[in-house]
């Protein structure tokens, strides 16, 4: 779901890389229960989080693991972060997309190869590194000729990474879900990718049914709920968002379901995505609140890891109705703690979503409010989205919000 956008802003603090001697060896191992990940010999399933700044809340809350999109003189640094605090990474190697980048030109080709071998050769004996990983859904909109390309490219710098590191860490290429004809392309294609990761939101339940012709292990790189719409059908033509409620039982349902019920097949995963909103106060798929605080899907993803729920729960919304221009809240917090509301209201006739992100639109209301509210009346005309956030005062958040519409 990254688009290079995020891949200027998932990237990786300051600092300078340092020599180091090989320090891990990660190995995938076939059994007769099917296929097991390991670390210096030891079983590693992989708990994993898409997450850049939260690094130290990650680990604390069961995560392993991380992942990222792409890399840079500051990845190094990264890597650092991450070891300090007992994280691994599955480092990412960004494809160029076919529209943009000639998949017919060798030369392209060997330049793009040979970047990324020089990526490997710095950071293959940081012992934070947990795998390779060669693109990020490269494959969308390519043509059936470019995608032949794509793949048999992948394959030539599957081969020549596992050359430089000699085989101690796997490497994977990250596509987004999974169908017959893509499949048949990294079949024809990528017999050396040691297995796949699979980007897998509203299709993640029935993944492993897709899968089944894949007869080496995967890893679901990306999961939490299904995507936003397109906002057709819905009222003023913008998608219905899910409480934060409701997301959490969505990722816990889908944790179980496409990743825990497959053992032997799937190795592990990354939620995506763990950190704070850099933009609005709340967006689709991010997991805490721009000012820090952890929605429900964080404690969700903590009991499935750890088996025990975090010291403080977040707040639930049980129910959310709305008029045009009010609306009212349930909620409850789990510990009994008090909980404080605010209303948000952004202006939604600029586009939302850049990609598979949200921009920033400004707020243009914010205000402290009861479990019943009113939307103020000297908002202009057009299209709008009201956020009701309810905190604990300890860390832990919940979200819902509503569309409406203020007519000229």
């Amino acid at each position: 779901m990254v688009t290079p956008a995020l891949l200027l802003t998932v990237m990786f603090g300051t600092g300078l890389d340092h020599p180091r001697e090989p320090g891990t060896t990660v190995k995938i191992v076939e059994t007769a229960d099917g296929f097991g990940l390991q670390r210096n010999g030891v079983p590693f399933f992989v708990k994993g989080a898409g997450a850049q700044r939260d690094l130290s809340t990650l680990a604390k809350s069961g995560g392993n693991s991380v992942r990222t999109w792409g890399t840079d003189q500051k990845t190094g640094a990264f890597l650092d972060r991450c070891q300090a605090v007992g994280l691994t990474v599955t480092v990412g190697f960004w494809l160029n997309k076919s529209h943009e980048f000639d998949y017919a030109s060798p030369v392209k080709l060997a330049q793009q190869k040979e970047e990324i071998l020089g990526w490997v050769k710095k950071y293959k004996n940081h012992p934070a590194v947990l795998m390779w990983a060669i693109g990020n859904e490269m494959e969308l909109g390519a043509s059936p000729q470019n995608s032949a390309r794509i793949w048999k490219h992948i394959d030539e710098i599957a081969r020549a990474v596992k050359a430089e590191d000699k085989n101690r860490h796997p490497v994977i290429s990250v596509v987004a879900d999974m169908w017959d004809q893509k499949m048949d392309d990294i079949l024809t294609y990528a017999p050396n990718l040691d297995a796949l990761g699979v980007n897998s939101y509203g299709g993640l339940p029935t993944l492993a049914g897709r899968m089944e012709r894949w007869k080496k292990p995967y890893f679901v790189t990306e999961f939490q709920l299904p995507n936003p719409t397109d906002g057709k059908g819905e009222p003023y033509g913008l998608p219905k968002e899910p409480t934060s409620t409701e997301k959490a039982a969505t990722c816990e349902e889908h944790y179980r379901t496409g990743i825990l019920a497959h053992p032997g097949r799937v190795l592990g995963s990354y939620v995506f995505y763990w950190d704070r909103s850099g933009n609005q106060t709340a967006s689709w798929y991010n997991m805490h609140l721009k000012t820090g605080e952890a929605l429900e899907s964080v404690e969700r993803m903590t009991q499935l890891w750890t088996g025990k729920l975090p010291r403080n729960r977040a707040p639930q919304i049980t129910s959310a109705e709305w008029t045009n221009f009010a609306g009212a809240v349930k909620v409850v917090d789990p510990d009994g703690d008090p909980l404080s509301l605010q209303l948000e209201i952004v202006n939604e006739d600029k586009p939302r979503f850049e990609g598979d992100f949200e921009k920033d639109l400004g707020v243009e209301v914010r205000q402290k409010v009861a479990s019943s509210f009113t939307f103020p009346k000297n908002l202009k005309p057009g299209r709008y989205r009201a956020y009701i956030l309810v905190r604990d005062g300890k860390g832990a958040a919940a979200v819902a919000n509503h569309v409406f519409k203020v007519e000229p």
